[in-house]
């Protein structure tokens, strides 16, 4: 047996116990009861820490050196799945089995001191499970044999290759620098028109959201859709990813731009290219390109004049039938209008990426020591008001509104990073075709085709900056997202 076949039977076995990490996490977060919460974390604790045995097998490692000493004999994918698993690897050799569950029961712990925290919108229950978190990430981090300037630098580095703190404030200070003329140019959504506040049963909503997602291209029986308190989606397997949503009677629209982004998501997962799935290796693009394909999905298209062409006719027919009306004209002002919204999710896509700024700067300044857990939430409220003008009303719809503080420090610059890669892959895009008379038509498929003939292939195994290049033909550049806002605009 040649020892990548040797390296690929012991891969999948790590890719059988994440899978099944990954089923308990999302029983934890979508259908188990609050009783059995406790045990889906202690049960995720000791998946976890046979993960890391088998990720830290000395037998697996010296397989993995032998392949990497006779590279010639890979081909270019079984490298890259070689020295994927050995950066693996290399952040976590040097902790112990029981380190490593303490870690996963301390992130499982913190999501349910989270829920119960944002319920009783009390910070106060949620600080001690924060500063566990805070605490297992830097002892981690501390643990490598590899030196950051930064423990931040860490932290950034796991979820897109290649970022730093020094890189990542030339790139939001320039956001940041650019993006203020645009907010000053937009339209202020004074009053929500009566038809947005319809009242639109559960199944309907699931109806429609199902048929866009069959729209983006997806096989729906390959695909679930559940609810849970913070959307998300999870990739099993090949022909099994889980899509969740968070459906409001009173507001259609939140769950309409969720499952274009969550299906954006499915779209990624499931097309990757195929020597990925045959090597172990669905895991390996940054979150920045993820959440390049999934805002993609959810603002470039969601939010344009063609996409609110097609929509509106159907929310019509599934929602509104002869009660209220409304026109593509009418949704597309409405999507696209600038509102003082203090949560992450429901804000305007110009003021977006001034939320993920704040939460950028909050987690460099805890992570590095510079803040304590107590400041966080005088500082989150602080920051909003001088960025984007909100007075934060309680914790509920402040600090406590997201969930990745209970396990993804790190996470926030790659909505960023995916939103400006997002609006350059649009404009490579329609050189190519004409994308938005495709969704006039509800043709969404063909933005499918398109990125799995240029986008989804082997680069995706670098980072979000050598990604963008290879598919544009150009370095990742703000300049293209405020351009594609400032010809939006023109438009409103």
């Amino acid at each position: 047996m040649r020892d990548y076949e040797r390296f690929l039977t012991h891969v999948k076995k790590i890719d059988t116990c994440t899978r099944i990490w990954k089923r308990l996490d999302f029983d934890r977060q979508c259908c188990a009861p609050k009783s059995g919460l406790a045990c889906c974390g202690e049960d995720a604790a000791q998946i976890f820490g046979r993960i890391h045995e088998l990720r830290c097998d000395p037998g697996f490692l010296e397989i993995m050196k032998r392949c990497l000493q006779h590279s010639k004999q890979l081909t270019s994918t079984e490298l890259l799945s070689v020295r994927y698993q050995y950066e693996l690897y290399e952040r976590e050799k040097n902790n112990t089995v029981e380190f490593t569950r303490e870690l996963s029961g301390i992130t499982g712990a913190a999501f349910d001191g989270w829920v119960q925290a944002k319920e009783k919108d009390n910070y106060n229950l949620f600080a001690p499970h924060l500063k566990k978190v805070i605490e297992v990430f830097q002892r981690s981090i501390r643990n490598r044999d590899k030196e950051y300037a930064y423990i931040y630098d860490a932290c950034l580095s796991d979820y897109e290759r290649g970022s730093t703190v020094e890189r990542m404030d030339v790139f939001f200070e320039e956001l940041r620098e650019k993006l203020c003329p645009v907010l000053a140019e937009c339209r202020l959504l004074d009053s929500l028109p009566p038809v947005f506040r319809a009242e639109v049963p559960i199944e309907m909503q699931r109806k429609l959201s199902l048929q866009i997602l069959e729209a983006e291209g997806l096989d729906l029986t390959k695909v679930s859709l559940m609810e849970t308190k913070h959307p998300f989606t999870q990739l099993m397997n090949h022909d099994d990813v889980r899509i969740t949503t968070r459906f409001q009677e009173h507001d259609f629209i939140s769950n309409l731009y969720t499952i274009l982004h969550e299906g954006g998501h499915a779209v990624h997962y499931m097309n990757l290219p195929e020597e990925f799935y045959e090597n172990g290796m669905t895991a390996v693009s940054t979150f920045g390109m993820q959440e390049c394909i999934s805002r993609f999905y959810e603002n470039v298209i969601g939010r344009s004049e063609a996409f609110c062409q097609w929509i509106a006719p159907l929310i019509q027919e599934y929602y509104l039938g002869k009660t209220d009306t409304i026109t593509a004209e009418q949704l597309f002002s409405y999507v696209n209008a600038y509102r003082i919204q203090p949560i992450r999710m429901e804000a305007d896509e110009i003021s977006y990426c001034m939320h993920i700024l704040i939460r950028y700067e909050l987690e460099k300044s805890f992570m590095n020591g510079d803040i304590s857990v107590s400041d966080i939430p005088v500082l989150w409220n602080e920051k909003y008001r001088q960025y984007l003008g909100i007075e934060v009303q309680n914790d509920k719809e402040g600090v406590l509104q997201d969930v990745h503080w209970t396990d993804s420090i790190g996470y926030f610059p790659s909505y960023a990073l995916g939103s400006v890669a997002a609006a350059q892959l649009f404009y490579r895009m329609r050189e190519d075709f004409d994308v938005y008379e495709a969704v006039r038509s509800g043709q969404l498929y063909k933005v499918k085709e398109w990125l799995i003939q240029n986008a989804f292939h082997t680069s995706m195994a670098s980072d979000i900056f050598t990604w963008i290049r290879k598919v544009t033909e150009k370095e990742l550049s703000v300049d293209y997202f405020v351009l594609y806002l400032k010809e939006k605009l023109r438009l409103l």
